[in-house]
């Protein structure tokens, strides 16, 4: 899970992900973010639906031996004990986590999805997929099916974020970003290193 919590949505891309969330049973089109690994997708995913209880289909179903879409048909049909004494309506979304890696572990399970959106089996459900920029055909059947979101930082976004931990020149911040291929993980696990070469 990306350990980044900082966002900088301008204005229009709030107004992108309301209307998304708003159109969604009427449309039916999930929402597909892509992006380089570890830039924070599934992190905006979960923003994006921190109002809904979360089904996260997550690497843990990957390689587990359960059936994925029997798991989330009967977690979607679910009626939770808690959230029936709660007085808020609780609704439910579904998060799709790394679907590349479904490409070499179950294919399957991608033409289940792929019918399961075609079919707009549950319209009040609101569905994200994440992916890395991986162009695979069947990647690519279920990305054409969706609402679109490229998700990325630009090199001041990522100044901002780093120079909370650490100042930095912006040669030294741009070589470090692209050394770590714009991954944020991989930037906040070495960035204790990067302090002690500045010390």
């Amino acid at each position: 899970m990306s350990i980044v919590k900082e966002f900088f949505w301008t204005k229009k891309e709030k107004e992108f992900f309301h209307k998304w969330l708003k159109n969604y049973e009427k449309e039916g089109k999930p929402l597909f973010i892509r992006g380089v690994d570890g830039n924070g997708k599934t992190t905006l995913a979960k923003e994006i639906l921190k109002d809904y209880s979360i089904i996260h289909i997550n690497i843990d179903f990957i390689y587990g031996k359960c059936d994925i879409m029997e798991y989330i048909n009967n977690s979607i049909n679910k009626k939770d004990i808690f959230f029936m004494f709660d007085k808020k309506k609780v609704v439910k979304a579904l998060l799709i986590d790394d679907l590349q890696l479904y490409m070499k572990t179950n294919k399957g399970f991608l033409k289940k999805l792929l019918d399961l959106i075609k079919t707009k089996k549950y319209p009040k459900i609101p569905i994200i997929i994440v992916c890395n920029l991986e162009t695979n055909k069947g990647i690519l059947s279920i990305k054409d099916k969706c609402v679109h979101y490229e998700h990325s930082y630009s090199l001041n976004d990522y100044s901002k974020i780093i120079n909370k931990k650490i100042n930095l020149t912006d040669y030294k911040l741009k070589k470090y970003v692209q050394e770590c291929k714009y991954n944020l993980n991989t930037i906040f696990i070495n960035l204790s290193t990067l302090k002690n070469d500045a010390d």
